[in-house]
């Protein structure tokens, strides 16, 4: 009997080695803001304040939590002595303003400001950004692929992050920075049953998770990841026929010459009378590298990327455009909408509008990667 029990206790501990790996937990940065925050328990029930030892700092309904420089927070008044404080709730739904979030959040000072970060299962977070970054009324297989993308760009940011940054007190904006996410107001029933679909699926290429960056509308054409970050890869750029229908694939913005000298300016780069403005192409795609702008006093060179930055992302939707001198205005007219690098989320609607499973769409966008599941 006793042989039988060791077999047993043996069998059990090995299973329990090669048990699947749980379902990640990722920290997510959702408010940045000067000097205070009010947090609620959404729907009643309590909120416990804690710090980062365990230690109770305050319980109620409602946490005002303010910024007491080198005392450390201030929790409804009461000073935390620590700059770091542990929100939680039995609801495990809490409220900041109109926005809603599940999960733990976390209150972290930052000079004069507080981060407010969510630590969230990375389905839930899921569930959540789909209607932040694509829409719950598109077609099931391009949400499956905006899922599967996504999760991969928040397992490859987590790990990255906690590599290089270790004090890092958060993994990923909840911005365009990274990825949008408005938090749990934004989910669907259906929607979480799509995502559950692709549960612990992720990229891979040569065996690792990579950046599997998205955009909205490429215009015709994606882009190479090396283009707009230097240090980049990615997948190989695709003629992409899927998204001709999208309104966001053409588009024109006209901003005076004064304005676009002030808004310079404001960004250091500094110019006299504008005579003319051409572009310099990237040697490797039909989008722009270099914005020329010859002046009555020379030459200034700005990068697309950068010229993007400062004018406005919703403004300049892409880097790939013609810009010309129109009397006291300067025109641009361009295709597409985002950084145009790996999967066109519009296209990944039209391909799933035309049928196509969202292993196609991946296979599509990310050529030389595998679908993998992690957990």
């Amino acid at each position: 009997m006793r042989r039988y029990l060791i077999i047993f206790t043996l069998f059990l501990a090995a299973k329990a080695a090669f048990a699947a790996p749980s379902e990640p937990t990722i920290r997510v940065a959702v408010v940045n803001t000067p000097a205070s925050v009010t947090i609620e328990a959404d729907g009643g029930g309590l909120l416990q304040i804690n710090d980062a030892a365990s230690r109770s700092v305050s319980k109620g309904r409602i946490a005002t939590i303010v910024a007491g420089g080198e005392s450390g927070l201030r929790v409804n008044g009461r000073a935390s002595g620590t700059k770091e404080v542990v929100i939680q709730s039995k609801a495990e739904i809490f409220r900041i303003g109109t926005r809603t979030f599940r999960g733990t959040l976390r209150a972290v000072q930052n000079g004069n400001r507080i981060i407010v970060v969510d630590d969230i299962p990375i389905e839930t977070y899921l569930v959540g950004l789909i209607n932040s970054e694509i829409s719950s009324s598109w077609p099931a297989e391009a949400i499956k692929a905006q899922a599967v993308a996504a999760r991969t760009y928040a397992m490859n940011q987590t790990d990255r992050i906690r590599r290089a940054r270790p004090d890092s007190s958060y993994d990923m904006e909840s911005t365009m920075m990274d990825q949008v996410y408005d938090g749990a107001h934004r989910e669907e029933a259906h929607v979480y049953r799509i995502v559950e679909a692709t549960r612990g699926q992720v990229l891979k290429k040569n065996g690792a998770i990579f950046p599997a960056f998205y955009h909205s509308c490429c215009g015709g054409m994606t882009e190479h990841a090396h283009n707009v970050w230097s240090d980049a890869e990615g997948s190989p750029p695709v003629e992409d026929r899927y998204c001709e229908r999208s309104p966001k694939r053409l588009w024109s913005y006209k901003l005076s010459r004064a304005e676009f000298q002030k808004l310079l300016a404001a960004a250091n780069v500094t110019m006299s009378s504008i005579t003319s403005i051409t572009t310099v192409p990237l040697f490797d795609s039909p989008r722009v590298d270099t914005v020329v702008v010859e002046t009555t006093s020379g030459t200034q060179n700005v990068k697309a990327t950068e010229l993007r930055k400062i004018l406005g992302y919703a403004n300049v939707k892409s880097t790939w455009f013609e810009v010309n001198l129109a009397g006291k205005d300067i025109v641009f007219n361009g295709r597409g909408y985002g950084h145009g690098v790996g999967m066109c989320q519009l296209g990944a609607k039209g391909m799933a509008e035309e049928g196509h499973a969202y292993t196609d769409i991946l296979k599509f966008y990310y050529p030389d990667a595998e679908i993998v599941t992690i957990y």
